[in-house]
């Protein structure tokens, strides 16, 4: 049987409005996390003060481990560096500015115990407040093709089982790289979808706010997604000149409206 210890990765940069609200989340857990990684990417504001000021009133402080980057290197690097780190082969990434369900761990657990031979899984999100969740979850296969036209979810969406650490962003790009670790995940055949909202997030997808806001460099980051696609499912080698034209459209399309 394999292990069910999960890491929670939290990248965080600047991020001191948003910080505590993530960090309740993991801690409120139904089914508690085993270990939660704080990555600081170089904030310059007071993120890191706060934290350690939560932290200090924290009970469970036991589970949580600050780790300081020496400067802004992006969110690709910022999560490496959790994996890096982590101490379970179960990786759980939550961005900054977003929560988690209270019922998502015991949902990680429920899945690995279903699909013990799964890589990992991504899930639905909702906004601003919490979703009631059924009894019974469904997980359901999410094939390459699947993830390349109908991707779920984003980086606090990704769940995977990387005893190894072989999965990582790519560090080469810091907008879509959850996009690409998703195709990744998925040419593998043993990546999973769930449409629960597992997460929660207080900005609508393409807003002003966070990184998706950055509607043109999350195209950018797409299209390098697409190119990478002769290196892990070369026979799709034949989609990247479609995939291409497909994001230019859309960047073009999108900016009229």
């Amino acid at each position: 049987m394999i292990s069910l210890k999960t890491s929670v990765i939290i990248p965080f940069y600047n991020a001191s409005k948003t910080i505590i609200r993530s960090i309740e989340s993991v801690l409120n857990q139904s089914t508690a996390a085993d270990e939660i990684l704080l990555i600081n990417d170089g904030s310059t504001d007071d993120s890191l003060s706060k934290i350690e000021l939560f932290l200090s009133k924290e009970k469970n402080i036991n589970t949580i481990k600050i780790i300081s980057l020496p400067k802004n290197s992006g969110v690709s690097k910022a999560r490496n560096t959790g994996i890096s780190n982590a101490q379970n082969p179960i990786h759980v990434f939550l961005d900054s500015d977003d929560s988690m369900h209270q019922d998502k761990i015991k949902t990680v657990h429920t899945f690995f115990k279903t699909y013990p031979n799964a890589i990992g899984f991504t899930h639905d999100y909702s906004l601003e407040k919490q979703s009631v969740l059924p009894t019974e979850i469904k997980f359901i296969p999410h094939p390459f093709l699947n993830n390349i036209f109908k991707n779920k979810g984003g980086g606090s969406s990704i769940v995977v089982y990387n005893k190894d650490k072989k999965w990582k962003f790519n560090e080469c790009i810091n907008y879509s790289e959850d996009f690409d670790l998703s195709n990744r995940l998925s040419s593998t055949n043993k990546f999973y979808y769930c449409k629960e909202k597992l997460s929660i997030i207080f900005r609508k997808t393409g807003s002003a706010g966070g990184l998706s806001g950055e509607k043109s460099k999350m195209r950018k980051g797409e299209r390098q997604s697409f190119k990478n696609i002769k290196n892990y499912a070369p026979k799709y080698i034949w989609l990247i000149p479609i995939l291409l034209l497909y994001s230019y459209l859309k960047q073009i399309f999108r900016s009229i409206l």
